[in-house]
């Protein structure tokens, strides 16, 4: 689990293999499942 910290999320976005979030500041956090390119899929 990722914490935040004091940023308020805005937004999460999920799919089939990640799920993404955006913070009001404007920082974005995601976390899934990797290709072999090292990118999300």
């Amino acid at each position: 689990m990722n914490n935040f910290g004091a940023e308020s999320v805005k937004q999460v976005v999920a799919g089939d293999k990640f799920t993404c979030a955006s913070t009001v500041e404007g920082t974005a956090f995601c976390m899934g499942r990797y290709n072999d390119k090292g990118g999300l899929e």
